[in-house]
């Protein structure tokens, strides 16, 4: 009983931010954050940016890449293929948070429901910002499937 009261609790934790420098980026949602040593492939957790082939998919892709040596911290959240899933922040900016204002990705509901980025996507929406420009832009996931 103890020990399963101390996993538990293990599995509660918050897990510990990590820092580095965003040292390249892979498209509108995955980069490499060099940690001391180690460089780390990050996706970014509740979000979903086009793909480079999409409309607004090399305006994510370049967002991020204006960051490229910044100092960055980052949460896991997980792991998917390969990848840590994180939070992220370079020189301040939530680079979720900044995508979805910017009307550069969708909020990935399935993930988060986070209140701020549903309603940073909503507002991006109204003001058509970005991939909202189109009348019916398709999600990654489906563009994906072609």
């Amino acid at each position: 009983m103890k020990k399963t009261i101390i996993l538990l609790a293990l599995l509660a934790s918050p897990v510990a931010a990590e820092s580095g420098y965003l040292v390249s980026i892979y498209d509108g949602d995955t980069m490499t954050i060099q940690t001391g040593s180690e460089n780390v492939i990050v996706r970014l957790y509740g979000v979903d940016a086009p793909e480079l082939s999409q409309p607004s998919g090399e305006s994510a892709r370049a967002l991020l890449a204006s960051l490229v040596g910044s100092r960055c911290t980052f949460q896991p959240q997980g792991r998917s293929y390969g990848r840590v899933v994180a939070k992220v922040r370079c020189d301040g900016f939530d680079l979720a948070l900044t995508l979805v204002t910017e009307g550069l990705a969708w909020v990935s509901q399935r993930y988060t429901s986070d209140p701020t980025l549903i309603r940073a996507e909503k507002t991006a929406r109204q003001a058509r910002k970005g991939l909202w420009r189109a009348s019916n832009p398709i999600p990654p996931s489906r563009w994906r499937m072609k």
